[in-house]
């Protein structure tokens, strides 16, 4: 593990992890995660496999203990990506489905 501190970013870089709190993100690693925090609760994250990039936005406001999250979310992939990310996706869908009906079907046989 490798851990970088300066007065505007924290790195923390594993064999195939980077973690890297900044305003600005210049690391080139198979797997990225960027993330920038500010006081009202702005979380805006980067997290990067290979050829598909997911983008998120967070923006989270604590009032008087409740805790208020709106996330959005934005994939960019190359096109033969997301074919690969439709077939799979599919297929996780497929088995919570199958697994759903069968613990159904035999929980009424008792």
């Amino acid at each position: 593990m490798m851990e970088i501190m300066n007065s505007r970013c924290i790195v923390e870089a594993f064999n195939w992890l980077a973690v890297n709190f900044s305003d600005k993100s210049a690391l080139s690693f198979n797997v990225v995660f960027y993330s920038s925090f500010v006081t009202i609760g702005i979380d805006q994250v980067v997290f990067a496999l290979g050829g598909v990039v997911l983008t998120s936005f967070l923006l989270s406001v604590n009032i008087t203990g409740v805790i208020i999250m709106d996330i959005v979310v934005i994939f960019v992939v190359r096109r033969s990506m997301m074919l690969l990310i439709v077939m799979v996706m599919g297929h996780i869908m497929l088995y919570i489905v199958v697994r759903t009906v069968v613990i159904l079907s035999t929980s009424r046989c008792h």
